[in-house]
């Protein structure tokens, strides 16, 4: 097992929105970004895709956990 932290439903939302955010800047700006592979391109969209997976599974499980941790990302 990993010894990184768990995240919750709401960071997962966050993070799959920053990795997003990222590539499109990545895409609009790629001679800024000189050294990006596309391998390293498509892991972050990749990455993106499981965290927004799992921010959809946690919201669809809101009836059995507390609302308020979503008031940050809904806003």
């Amino acid at each position: 097992m990993s010894t990184r932290e768990l995240m919750s439903g709401p960071r997962h939302y966050v993070e799959a929105e920053w990795l997003l955010a990222w590539w499109h800047e990545v895409q609009a700006d790629l001679h800024e970004w000189d050294g990006i592979t596309e391998e390293e391109m498509l892991q972050a969209l990749a990455a993106a895709q499981v965290h927004a997976t799992l921010a959809l599974a946690a919201a669809k499980a809101l009836d059995a956990g507390p609302r308020h941790e979503w008031a940050g990302v809904a806003a």
